[in-house]
C-alpha cells in the first residue's frame, strides 16, 4: 500500500471534523530527514492504521512539572515503561507518534506530545466533559500519570489514520 503525502494537502482531523493542512517537517542540514525515509515511515503508519481495527484514537502530553518534556532520553524510557505495562496489563494494542509541540515565546526547543491509535481491554477512561465538534465525548485516560490526555472512540472511518494536527 503506498500513499501520496503532499506538503499542504489537507486532512481529516478527528477531533473537529474538519481537514487541516499536512505539514512534512524538514530539519536542517546537519540533523536532516531524508524524504523517502519520511515517506517509507508514513507508509508504513498508514498500513498499520488500516489493517487493524483499532477502538481509539489518543493524545498524550506531558506535563512539565511532572517530566522534562524537552529530554527525549527520559520520556523514550518513561513512555516504554508505561507502554509495556499498559501491554501487560490491558493487552493494549498501539501506534504512537512523538510531534512537536509549536515553539512558545521564550523556549528555544519544542516540547514533545504523542498520538496513536489504541486498543485496550479495562482501560479506565473519564468523560472530560467535552465534545469534539462532531459530538463525539472526549475521554481521559485516568492511568496516563506524566501529564494530560485525551481519547476519543473511533467510529470506523480510514480517515483518522491521515490525522496530523
Amino acid at each position: 500500500m503506498s500513499y501520496k503525502f503532499v506538503e499542504g494537502k489537507t486532512i481529516l482531523c478527528p477531533f473537529t471534523g474538519k481537514y487541516v493542512p499536512l505539514v512534512i517537517e524538514k530539519r536542517k542540514k546537519n540533523n536532516e530527514i531524508r524524504s523517502d525515509s519520511i515517506k517509507r515511515a508514513i507508509d508504513k503508519a498508514f498500513e498499520i492504521g488500516l489493517a487493524n481495527d483499532f477502538q481509539y484514537f489518543i493524545t498524550l502530553t506531558l506535563d512539565p512539572t511532572k517530566i522534562d518534556r524537552y529530554d527525549t532520553k527520559k520520556i523514550y524510557k518513561k513512555l516504554r515503561d508505561w507502554l509495556s505495562n499498559r501491554v501487560k496489563r490491558n493487552q493494549m494494542d498501539y501506534i504512537l507518534f512523538p510531534e512537536y509541540h509549536k515553539l512558545r515565546e521564550g523556549e528555544t526547543e519544542r516540547a514533545i506530545h504523542f498520538h496513536g491509535l489504541i486498543n485496550a481491554q479495562n482501560l479506565t477512561l473519564t468523560n472530560s466533559g467535552r465534545t469534539t465538534k462532531n459530538g463525539q465525548v472526549i475521554y481521559n485516560l485516568d492511568n496516563w500519570k506524566f501529564g494530560f490526555s485525551t481519547v476519543i472512540k473511533l467510529d470506523g472511518s480510514p480517515a483518522v489514520v491521515s490525522y496530523k494536527g
